[in-house]
């Protein structure tokens, strides 16, 4: 939608990420590259048509990169638009913004038919946040924004941050809870437990709040060198910016705030009053992940300085490091095409990664409230993956599947031939992105036969308009294979 407003190719040709290399002595730079069809799973015009925040869980528990294909993940959403856009983009009178939703997908591609999005509706009718706080401290015009979430033996537990209006931004946060659910059902009344997981401003260091991201360090998640923790990650939010802090807890536990141990500059203490920031600089919402590649360490990936043009990362010898420099994989292009867009709360979603590779989304929002309503598609995650360098070779040995994806000639004027095989007959679809992850024409999306295809791409848009000079991006999604080539298109 937004490619409806702005020319972005040759803006997102300029400032894609490529390689970062680190300020330290660690000698592996990261490759970034944009992920058009993950952006655009939440590319859509009727009833939920964008959000902020989403973290990603994996019903089934397993959080190992790959694993979501063979079951079910839950997104997490905050503040959502409900309602219809039409076909420039914008948004339609009736639409309605709730303050929390969810979404459904089964199996680990990026397939809007297998996408379930959940939200409530009162007593009229009318869109609802499916959460409500119902907690002693609750006031009846507070509300939720969401946090990470982990499932644990049938039930998902999620943060939920209490908010409530105040001077300056507008909101504030009160307190947090832990919203419980079975992974089974619709979340319904669901459980709602207060928690001392939020210590205000003493005037010495800023409001803890914890719930920005959670690593669950467990055989049954499948990490790799399992110490029986779930990890929980929050932000020390002192003026200028944000400290990382963490508390731990068995699984058995969770629900049992006595249980639960924080990290000190010494060691783990039971009081949270005794914590102490572990490495400073990141967002609201980040990710801890394990790094996959054999050393034991670990991946903080966040939006560098919180609201940034930044997605960057730090590496830890453990869960709560020490973690080392900050390493800048990605430079999101939306702030240089407008200067009211922003981005922030860049996090890693794993067990949708492919080994290998790591899946990170981040946010897009305007300075201006009612550019959401001329141009839909501001608010909504985008998607980029990243390898690192001196895995080059490994990952795309990965990513040649049987498919054998090419196009040819590379590049192009305008036209080329795009050429795959597959190994079974079923379902193909073919189209082709921007490098901003806009979906510029759609090829092909039917079934076909096992063995060789070639479909041909004119270098026009879905609409018959030429296409921009630029890098473009094929994708071919088959069964739960994907793969993609870039197209460079002259004139």
């Amino acid at each position: 939608m937004f490619s409806r407003r702005i020319s972005l190719a040759v803006t997102a040709l300029a400032v894609w990420a490529i390689l970062v290399a680190p300020a330290s002595a660690q000698p592996a730079a990261w490759v970034a590259e944009p992920d058009p069809a993950w952006t655009d799973l939440f590319d859509r015009d009727s009833g939920w048509t964008g959000a902020d925040g989403i973290y990603s869980i994996p019903l089934g528990g397993n959080e190992r990169p790959g694993s979501a294909a063979g079951g079910r993940t839950l997104f997490v959403f905050s503040d959502t638009f409900i309602g219809e856009v039409d076909s420039s983009g914008v948004r339609q009178d009736g639409t309605a913004m709730v303050n929390n939703t969810l979404a459904v997908l089964t199996g680990g591609v990026p397939d809007p038919g297998e996408m379930n999005f959940l939200y409530r509706a009162d007593e009229n009718g009318d869109p609802a946040s499916l959460f409500v706080p119902r907690t002693p401290s609750a006031q009846p015009d507070h509300w939720y924004w969401l946090g990470d979430g982990v499932a644990i033996d049938g039930m998902v537990h999620v943060f939920g941050l209490r908010m409530r209006s105040a001077s300056g931004i507008g909101f504030a946060t009160d307190g947090v809870a832990i919203v419980s659910f079975p992974v089974s059902a619709n979340p319904g009344r669901p459980l709602q437990t207060e928690s001392p997981l939020f210590l205000p401003d003493d005037g010495i260091r800023g409001d803890i709040i914890f719930g920005a991201g959670i690593l669950n360090n467990t055989a049954a998640a499948g990490a790799p060198n399992p110490d029986g923790y779930i990890y929980v990650y929050g932000t020390q939010n002192d003026q200028y910016i944000k400290k990382l802090v963490a508390a731990r807890v068995q699984p058995a536990d969770f629900l049992d705030l006595t249980r639960w141990e924080y990290r000190t500059d010494t060691g783990w203490s039971g009081n949270i009053t005794d914590l102490a920031p572990l490495t400073q600089r990141v967002s609201n919402e980040l990710s801890v992940s394990p790094l996959n590649d054999g050393s034991g360490r670990f991946v903080l990936v966040f939006q560098e300085d919180a609201v940034g043009r930044y997605v960057s990362l730090r590496i830890g010898d453990g869960p709560v490091g020490p973690w080392g420099p900050i390493h800048r994989v990605f430079e999101c292009p939306e702030p240089q095409l407008d200067p009211d867009l922003y981005t922030y709360n860049a996090k890693a979603h794993p067990s949708l990664s492919a080994p290998g590779e790591l899946l990170i989304s981040y946010n897009v929002n305007t300075l201006d409230f009612w550019d959401h309503f001329r141009n839909a598609d501001i608010y909504r995650p985008r998607f980029i993956r990243i390898h690192r360098a001196d895995v080059t070779d490994r990952t795309a040995a990965a990513r040649a599947t049987p498919m054998g994806l090419a196009a040819s000639p590379n590049p192009c004027n305008p036209r080329t031939s795009i050429s795959f095989s597959l190994p079974v007959a079923g379902a193909a679809h073919l189209a082709v992105y921007d490098f901003c992850g806009r979906r510029v024409r759609d090829l092909l999306n039917t079934d076909l036969q096992a063995g060789g295809h070639t479909v041909d791409w004119d270098g026009r848009d879905n609409g018959g308009r030429p296409a921009a000079t630029g890098v473009y991006i094929c994708r071919l999604v088959a069964g739960a294979e994907a793969q993609t080539v870039r197209v460079s298109l002259v004139k």
